[in-house]
């Protein structure tokens, strides 16, 4: 009989040991899906910021808005637009462009100049001057159309965050002065991107 009872306690002793080793690895295996979690979504939030200007740097804002686009997906990738001379494209200062935004999520909109380093831009939401970023004016310096290129080279560029609903971003060329001149070019180029906020 003690004999009996000797075998019956090493086998709960087993038993008993082979539960815990079972424990102590699905614990190992959840610690492993917990990290694996972790490391994937530093990922993507890593990735998001590199897709979003082709691995370059996003353009400074004009003004510190209170409000911060997180994940921006987006909605419109970078396209080219020109400015030109308000009277049937020819004569007279040079018209603004306008882009509208609406729904339920914020927006990023991010204009960039190209071409050649002669222009500085101004931004407006709605009635709201953001007003613009300063630029060292010099015609000679041309950086194509690479965004990346041309944001390095100090061309006038902007990013602007704009709130949940509908609204109306303007982008004009700085004229205060009437010193602008349109030159043998009737156009000015620009680049627009906008991105969709998912979180803000």
């Amino acid at each position: 009989m003690p004999k009996e009872n000797g075998e019956r306690q090493n086998q709960n002793d087993m038993n008993c040991t082979t539960f815990a080793a079972m424990l102590h690895a699905r614990w190992q295996e959840s610690n492993n899906v917990r990290w694996s979690v972790i490391a994937v979504a530093v990922l993507i939030l890593i990735t998001s910021i590199f897709i979003s200007f082709g691995g370059s740097s996003p353009p400074p804002p004009v003004r510190r808005i209170d409000m911060e686009c997180r994940s921006p997906r987006p909605i419109q990738p970078w396209r080219t637009r020109s400015f030109r001379p308000k009277w049937f494209g020819f004569m007279g200062g040079p018209k603004s462009l306008t882009l509208r935004t609406k729904g339920r999520k914020a927006h990023q909109v991010s204009i960039v100049a190209i071409d050649k380093r002669d222009i500085e831009i101004r931004v407006w939401v709605d009635k709201q001057d953001l007003g613009y970023k300063a630029v060292e004016i010099d015609d000679s310096v041309d950086c194509g159309d690479d965004v990346a290129r041309c944001i390095l080279m100090g061309f006038a560029s902007a990013r602007v965050l704009v709130p949940p609903g509908n609204h109306v971003v303007k982008a004009e060329i700085v004229n205060d002065n009437r010193t602008f001149q349109w030159g043998f070019e009737r156009q000015r180029r620009v680049k627009w991107l906008v991105d969709e906020c998912l979180w803000s």
